[in-house]
């Protein structure tokens, strides 16, 4: 049995096994670290990104018809058709924090959908005109699209 233990101490067959086992188990672990490192960094880079874009968006980029330079643009254009005899002025700054603020995603969508379906037509700028443009803000602002 002795004989057993000597020739198994000085066989050199598995090392070069035991080392690449070792060594895979090294990568591996490295490699696990750094992907749980990198994905929280993405994270909240992304995260950072996503906030700084939303605003960009509702200062630059509506449509052309509708909000197209931003809030300043629609108020600008709400005072316009007050001053041309509009009635039932909207205030651009309360709607936004207080009713558009209030209806929920898919309540902002339908009657977004409705106002859209109401203005067709109608080549004038009109107090639905400016609510649809408020909603449509809004939905920019949640990131509806």
């Amino acid at each position: 049995m002795s004989i057993n233990f000597r020739s198994f101490f000085r066989c050199e067959d598995g090392t070069i096994t035991f080392d690449w086992v070792v060594l895979t188990g090294v990568i591996l672990g490295t490699g696990m670290a750094i992907t749980g490192s990198v994905t929280r960094g993405i994270e909240s880079a992304s995260l950072g990104t996503t906030s700084q874009l939303r605003g960009q968006v509702i200062r630059q980029s509506f449509g052309a018809d509708l909000c197209s330079t931003g809030i300043d643009g629609l108020r600008d254009r709400e005072a316009a058709r007050i001053a041309s005899g509009g009635s039932d002025p909207v205030d651009i700054a309360d709607w936004m924090a207080t009713y558009g603020d209030t209806l929920s995603d898919m309540a902002l969508l339908s009657e977004r959908d409705r106002l859209v379906a109401a203005n067709r037509g109608i080549p004038n700028w009109t107090r639905n005109k400016t609510i649809q443009s408020l909603m449509e803000c809004s939905m920019t602002r949640r990131g509806l699209g």
